[in-house]
């Protein structure tokens, strides 16, 4: 019995390590990506580009997101996680400095992608590391990791909020993302992932052959159109309050981090959903809450209550993305890096087209027609969702 117990602490102890690291590889990555929109309007005027002309810098930072989630998933689950989380902090570290030292738009979009790699990598991995690390615990460890996430993307905003105002150059927020990465990457190094996380290419637990489509499809076009619309609400969130509605510059940058806030406070709730319960009948219930506030935003024309519109989104948005993922995991369990990776590089072209298309439409004084697309892009994935249950279950 004490063997027993000893046996199962020394396990737990292995598991701390490498699951502190996840949670803040998912602050770092949060970082990474929402100074970026955050500076948005500030970088445009320094380098003489409009905000959204300048707002497609963000689609670059996620094609290389994009690719890092597929490359990287393939990769991780061949030579070992920690080789490709490694990896991402060098992208993020090298991108961020890029950033950092940029002059304009061409070194900016450059330090994007490679930012946006590195993000990929950190995002999808960390993620199929905690499931692997807690397999029987996903729903609270995903959720748990996005709260992590939030922290990252409600402090940056927050920050940049209180200090740019006050003449602090944005440059400094990306050398500190990039200091935090090389942090990071010294700590991988010194840790050690338990032999579970990690397969052999000869190990006959991982398939043969790449899992059915059905494993993966609907995970994959859900999570596209939930990010399409996450996306371009904290894209054009501090332009749109400021340049549309009016809203002061403090609190068109403070609307980032109470989105995220509110997004926190849902996922702290999400996380202690039972773990038996239905994947697709909580990810509905939540995204029909969302795209009912983001069709509400169309018919606001005060900065105050499209601000509260927004924080309520966040809170409806909460466990969406952690939960997509859970349920991919939890439909093809022997390759986790694979299936996670596909499936948040999927969301990721989200992030890609979003810019575009909401771009054109905000640009051009389009923005009710703007989130009325976002709303009918998340009815869209809860009608998937609640469609697929029963086919998903017949075929188990």
């Amino acid at each position: 019995m004490l063997e027993r117990a000893e046996t199962t602490r020394v396990q737990t102890d292995h598991r701390a390590l490498p699951a502190i690291a996840a949670l803040l590889s998912l602050v770092l990555f949060a970082v990474s990506a929402n100074i970026v929109f955050a500076a948005l309007l500030t970088v445009s005027r320094e380098f003489g580009v409009p905000a959204e002309a300048f707002a497609n810098v963000a689609a670059v930072q996620f094609a290389g997101f994009f690719l890092s989630s597929i490359v990287g998933g393939l990769a991780a689950d061949r030579h070992g996680k920690r080789v490709a989380l490694q990896t991402g902090c060098l992208c993020v570290f090298v991108g961020a400095g890029l950033w950092a030292g940029a002059r304009g738009v061409p070194a900016a979009y450059l330090g994007g992608f490679v930012m946006g790699a590195g993000g990929g990598v950190l995002e999808s991995m960390s993620s199929a590391l905690l499931t692997d690390l807690f397999p029987a615990r996903r729903k609270f460890y995903l959720n748990l990791s996005q709260i992590a996430y939030c922290c990252g993307a409600v402090g940056g905003p927050f920050l940049m909020g209180w200090l740019l105002p006050r003449g602090v150059s944005w440059r400094w927020f990306f050398a500190g993302t990039s200091a935090g990465a090389l942090a990071l990457l010294v700590l991988y190094a010194c840790t050690r992932l338990p032999a579970t996380t990690t397969r052999h290419p000869d190990d006959t637990s991982v398939p043969r052959s790449f899992p059915p489509v059905r494993a993966y499809a609907v995970p994959c076009v859900v999570i596209f159109f939930y990010v399409f619309a996450e996306m371009g609400a904290v894209t054009f969130m501090r332009s749109y309050l400021q340049g549309s509605l009016g809203a002061p510059e403090n609190w068109a940058i403070y609307a980032l981090a109470i989105f995220w806030a509110a997004m926190t406070l849902g996922r702290l709730l999400c996380a202690f959903l039972p773990e038996g319960h239905a994947y697709e009948l909580s990810i509905a219930a939540l995204l029909a809450g969302s795209a009912s506030c983001m069709c509400l935003q169309a018919f606001v024309e005060s900065w105050v209550g499209s601000l509260g519109l927004f924080a309520l989104t966040g809170l409806f948005f909460a466990g969406t993305w952690p939960l997509i993922v859970g349920m991919a995991a939890s439909r093809q369990p022997e390759a986790t890096g694979a299936v996670v990776g596909l499936t948040v590089a999927c969301g990721s072209l989200g992030c890609v087209v979003a810019p575009v298309v909401l771009g054109m439409l905000f640009g051009r004084g389009h923005s009710g027609a703007a989130f009325m697309l976002k709303g009918a892009c998340l009815f869209a994935a809860c009608f998937c969702l609640v469609l697929s249950r029963r086919r998903w279950k017949a075929a188990e």
